[in-house]
C-alpha cells in the first residue's frame, strides 16, 4: 500500500500530510491553489539547485517539475511551455517558465 501513496504524492508532496490529517480528524483539507502549488514547486526546485548545484539540481528536478505541472492540469493546456521547462538548463529561466505555467489568470479561473 505504501507504493500507492508514494506514487500518488509525485507532484503533490502535501498528500502525505493530507492523509495524516484525514486519519486524525476525518476531514479533508482543500487542495492548494495554483499560487500555492507554484510556491511549493519553486521551493523544491531551489532546494535541489542548492543541494546539487544549479545544473544537476535542475536536471534532477525535471521529473518533479513535470509532475507538479501535470497534477495541476496545466501540461495539456500549454504543451510547448511544459516541454520548454523540461529541457531548460538555466535555473532562473526554469523558475520563470514555472511561473508562466502556473500564473495564467485564465487557468486559475478554469481550475
Amino acid at each position: 500500500m505504501r507504493h500507492v501513496i508514494g506514487r500518488a504524492a509525485q507532484g503533490r508532496p502535501w498528500l502525505v500530510g493530507d492523509v495524516a490529517h484525514y486519519l486524525e480528524t476525518g476531514n479533508l483539507r482543500p487542495e492548494p491553489s495554483l499560487a500555492e502549488r507554484l510556491e511549493i514547486a519553486v521551493e523544491h526546485l531551489e532546494a535541489l539547485g542548492h543541494a546539487m548545484g544549479p545544473l544537476a539540481g535542475l536536471r534532477h528536478a525535471r521529473k518533479h517539475l513535470a509532475a507538479y505541472v501535470d497534477c495541476a492540469g496545466l501540461g495539456a493546456r500549454d504543451p510547448a511551455l511544459r516541454r520548454a521547462l523540461l529541457v531548460e538548463t538555466d535555473l532562473s529561466e526554469a523558475r520563470r517558465l514555472l511561473a508562466a505555467l502556473f500564473s495564467n489568470p485564465a487557468l486559475e479561473a478554469a481550475a
